[in-house]
C-alpha cells in the first residue's frame, strides 16, 4: 500500500507495514531481546510496555524504515509515557531518546508477515 503524506515542506510517499521488529537492550545488565510487535499492539520488556503506532518505509529512501511508538515506563513507581517516539533503522542518531533511561530501543525491520505470536496469543 502506498500513501502520500503532504507537509508544508514537501510530499513523500510511504509504504506501510503491519509489524515492527525492535531490539530492546538494558544497558546496565546487557540483557537484549528482539521483539516483533504488530502495529496497534504492545509488548512488555522489563518495566517498559512498547506500543507500536506505525511502521513504514519512505519510498524515496529505499532502505530507511521508520516506526512511531509509544512507551510506558514504570520505574520506582513513577509512570512515564513517551508518545510519538520515533525510531529509524538506518539513521539511529535521529531516534528519539528516553530521558534518564537505561534502555535502548532500535528498529531492526518492518514487515507484513501474517502470523505473529505475541504474549501467547495470535495477533
Amino acid at each position: 500500500m502506498h500513501l502520500t503524506i503532504v507537509s508544508i515542506a514537501h510530499a513523500e510517499q510511504i509504504t506501510k507495514y503491519n509489524n515492527a521488529v525492535v531490539l530492546v537492550s538494558n544497558t546496565i545488565n546487557l540483557d537484549r531481546k528482539t521483539i516483533t510487535i504488530p502495529v496497534k499492539s504492545e509488548a512488555p520488556y522489563g518495566n517498559l510496555v512498547i506500543h507500536i503506532n506505525s511502521c513504514f518505509r519512505l519510498v524515496d529512501s529505499a532502505h530507511e524504515l521508520v516506526s512511531n511508538l509509544s512507551i510506558r515506563s514504570n520505574l520506582r513507581n513513577k509512570e512515564k509515557i513517551y508518545k510519538n517516539f520515533l525510531l529509524y533503522n538506518q539513521k539511529p542518531y535521529l531516534n528519539t531518546e528516553m530521558e534518564n533511561s537505561y534502555y535502548e530501543i532500535r528498529l531492526l525491520d518492518c514487515h507484513n508477515i501474517d502470523r505473529i505470536i505475541l504474549n501467547q496469543t495470535t495477533q
